[in-house]
């Protein structure tokens, strides 16, 4: 991987990250998305929070698009939960990774093969869980990936 390729990869990644996080804000205060997003960009991506810089318009993407289609993003997450696992259930951070990693399957908003996005939220999720979570969210992005005609082949190196 090249140095420029590199530093777009973890943009996209801070950018996965953050837009997990804004997602949580607006579901536990009545923010709307449009300032959260503002704050984030404002506040949070010139603070020093993030250690890399924060690919901007994917961040905004992500979140627009899990806010505009929440519905069929909430309608996706519950068809594909499995038995052990109900939509009430789930943890707020755990239900904001499923609800942007859905939102960025469903509108295909990268180039990013289907695989690399999933290790993506993977990782994410063993950020903030250390038991089943991880697991399970890679289990359920599979099988949304492959309800959404995503191919789930490796990217060739």
């Amino acid at each position: 991987m090249t140095q420029s390729n590199r530093h777009k990869f973890e943009k996209g990644r801070a950018a996965r990250l953050a837009a997990v996080q804004a997602l949580y804000q607006i579901s536990e205060t009545s923010e709307t998305a449009s300032a959260v997003i503002e704050q984030f960009i404002i506040h949070r991506f010139n603070s020093g929070d993030y250690p890399v810089s924060v690919d901007v318009p994917l961040f905004r993407k992500l979140i627009t698009t899990a806010n505009d289609r929440q519905h069929d993003i909430i309608d996706i997450i519950s068809a594909n939960l499995n038995h052990e696992w109900s939509l009430d259930r789930l943890e707020s951070i755990l239900k904001a990774i499923l609800q942007v990693a859905t939102a960025e399957l469903l509108g295909r908003l990268t180039t990013v093969p289907t695989p690399v996005i999933i290790s993506e939220y993977v990782d994410i999720a063993h950020g903030f869980f250390e038991g089943k979570e991880p697991g399970f969210v890679n289990s359920y992005l599979d099988k949304v990936a492959k309800s959404l005609g995503h191919s789930l082949s490796k990217p060739k190196k």
